[in-house]
């Protein structure tokens, strides 16, 4: 299981895969922080998530 998720800074969803091999570049989004999450188990009812924040420069 993999899921990762953009979201712009009004919270609103930006991006979203479960593809790990599949990320986000930020080529046709505007300047500014987006928040991110991740979550991918590791073992068979072990979930890890993680989050934080990048601000993409152009």
């Amino acid at each position: 299981m993999f899921s990762m998720v953009i979201y712009n800074r009004w919270g609103q969803l930006f991006f979203e895969t479960t593809n790990p091999a599949e990320g986000w570049d930020g080529k046709d989004a505007p300047a500014g922080v987006y928040s991110w999450g991740i979550s991918y188990s590791v073992m068979v009812g072990k979930v890890v998530k993680i989050r934080g924040e990048v601000t993409l420069v152009k």
